[in-house]
C-alpha cells in the first residue's frame, strides 16, 4: 500500500482492464440476446412480447445483434486501448525525461525508477 498512497502505483490501468471485461460480457450478452429474440421472434410470430422486444423487426433485430458482436467488442477493445495508452503516457515521458538528465522539477507526479 505505499505505493498506492504516494502515487507511484497506478491503479487506473487495473480499473480499465476490469471496466473492459465487464463492458466486453455486457455487450456480448446484449447481441447474443438480440440474435436470440430476433430468432425468436421469426420462429413465433404471433407472440406480441417478442414482437414487441425487436420492435417488429426480427430480421433487423438478428443483424444488429451480429454487428454488435463483431464491431461492438472491437470499438470497445480499441476504446479500452486508448485510456491505458493515455493513462501510460506520463510514466514513459517521465523515463525519456529520466535517462536523458533533463529536470522533473516541473512535473507533478514523479516516479523513481528502479
Amino acid at each position: 500500500m505505499p505505493g498506492y498512497f504516494s502515487f507511484h502505483k497506478l491503479v487506473s490501468t487495473s480499473i480499465i482492464k476490469a471496466t473492459y471485461v465487464i463492458g466486453k460480457v455486457l455487450i456480448t450478452f446484449w447481441g447474443l440476446g438480440m440474435i436470440g429474440f430476433g430468432i425468436a421472434s421469426l420462429a413465433q410470430p404471433d407472440i406480441l412480447e417478442l414482437r414487441m422486444v425487436v420492435l417488429g423487426q426480427p430480421v433487423a433485430a438478428v443483424v444488429i445483434g451480429a454487428i454488435t458482436l463483431v464491431f461492438g467488442n472491437l470499438l470497445w477493445r480499441l476504446l479500452c486501448e486508448g485510456w491505458i495508452l493515455l493513462f501510460s503516457m506520463h510514466e514513459l515521458l517521465a523515463a525519456i525525461a529520466h535517462g536523458s538528465g533533463q529536470s522533473l522539477a516541473h512535473v507533478g507526479y514523479q516516479r523513481t525508477l528502479t
